[in-house]
């Protein structure tokens, strides 16, 4: 369960497991985020805590956008009844990251008026995948 009753402080409670994300401000005015944990064992709490500075933010979000594509790529959403590989049978590049290059190449071809159901044969994706990108892209 998420909760946020603060702007800069979220927290996920997981079972014995609480999570804290804490964005902060250094005395030199730059943000860091605190992420901790804090568990009950026993009577006791042990909490435990990481610290991503400011200009680590886009390689910290990137290394994690990374490790949960790689690991939602290779299994199977379980309120569905077919897995990622059964999918890319048919649509090969279905729920794979786009490339910087991809991107570039997606938005000059719509720009010169290709529709989005030939963008979607051309970079086997879903026609969703294609407006849902496009999208973000034009930042709509």
């Amino acid at each position: 369960m998420i909760e946020s009753n603060e702007k800069d402080r979220l927290k996920i409670k997981a079972g014995k497991r609480t999570y804290f994300f804490d964005l902060k401000t250094t005395k030199d005015k730059k943000y860091y985020l605190q992420i901790t944990e804090s568990k009950h064992i026993g009577n006791s709490i042990e909490r435990y805590s990481i610290m991503i500075l400011q200009e680590e933010f886009n390689e910290f979000k990137e290394a994690l956008n990374n490790i949960l594509d790689f690991k939602e790529n290779e299994t199977i959403n379980i309120n569905k009844s077919y897995t990622f590989g059964e999918i890319r049978k048919t649509i090969p590049n279905a729920y794979i990251k786009w490339s910087e290059e991809e991107e570039e190449e997606l938005l000059k071809l719509y720009s010169e008026g290709m529709k989005i159901k030939e963008l979607s044969l051309h970079f086997n994706r879903t026609r969703g995948a294609i407006e849902s990108r496009l999208k973000k892209l034009f930042d709509i």
